[in-house]
This record gives C-alpha cells, structure tokens and sequence, in this order.
C-alpha cells in the first residue's frame, strides 16, 4: 500500500495521511518546569515521513485562546490501512 494525503480545505484537520500501519507507541517525555503560566504541555507524537515514522517531541505551547485545549493526532482504521488526523486546538 502506498501512503496518500487528502486535502480537505474547510475542514480542521485539513492533511489527512492514510498509511499501512499505525505508529509505534508513544514515547515517554518530561516536560520539565513550566517556562511560564500562559503554556501548556502539547505531547509528542509520531508522524509520517513519507517512507517510516518520524517522533516529533512535545514542546509548551501558548493557546490561540484561554479557552483552548490541545486535541492530540489521533489514528484511525480505514480501509486497508490507517488514516491520520492532525493535531489542533480546539
């Protein structure tokens, strides 16, 4: 199976990867000291690189907004294979 990417452009999580197979488990991070009250700890996460899975370390993040919370990327099944969707504030 080769990977594609669908564009969906009015929707949120607009890059969608369909690929083989899922990542691997998370990886443990510390997210040491907060750097200051404004951010919040967004995780880690495995993406795809075209030909494997690539970790992108978790980082503090100031919201777009009080309000907002992190809604991590998340895989799903699809067909013969696994559909990403993005990471976003929500």
């Amino acid at each position: 199976m080769t990977p594609a990417v669908a564009l969906a452009p009015d929707d949120p999580l607009a890059v969608m990867l369909i690929v083989p197979n899922l990542p691997p488990p998370p990886k443990a991070e510390s997210p040491g000291e907060r750097p200051d009250p404004a951010r919040v700890w967004v995780p880690g996460y495995w993406t795809w690189c075209g030909d494997g899975y690539e970790w992108v370390a978790g980082t503090w993040e100031v919201p777009p907004s009080p309000a907002a919370a992190w809604v991590s990327p998340c895989w799903v099944r699809e067909g013969e294979g696994f559909r990403c969707f993005t990471g976003h504030w929500r």
